[in-house]
């Protein structure tokens, strides 16, 4: 399995340097094991409205199961496969490597073009 984390391409312009290149910042792991597929609907519905109310709590007028017709809530629910790992190796992989004061440049670039 594979679990990508923030990533997104660095202008050189950003740098305050010419003699740099573009690059492609990122972090990412990558887990290695058995995987099980979980068939358990009531099981999944109970992960899938704690982890919603999890995601809603800080939001300003939480979105809460019940507000969902059922009937909705249950065709949705049918798209999601749940699965385990059993995990035998994690390999993580940060391309970060900037000085503090460059990364410091780039997250002012990043929020300048987001």
């Amino acid at each position: 399995m594979i679990v990508h984390g923030p990533h997104a391409y660095i202008s050189p312009s950003w740098f305050g340097n010419t003699n740099l290149v573009p690059t492609w910042n990122y972090t990412a792991v990558h887990v290695y094991g058995t995987l099980k597929v979980k068939n358990n609907p009531e099981r999944l519905h109970d992960i899938v409205k704690r982890y919603v109310d999890s995601c809603e709590a800080a939001m300003p007028t939480p979105w809460k199961h019940e507000s969902a017709e059922d009937a909705c809530v249950g065709q949705l629910a049918e798209a999601i496969v749940g699965f385990s790992i059993t995990i035998d190796r994690i390999e993580g992989k940060a391309k970060l490597n900037h000085s503090a004061e460059r990364q410091q440049n780039v997250v002012h670039g990043l929020i300048q073009h987001d």
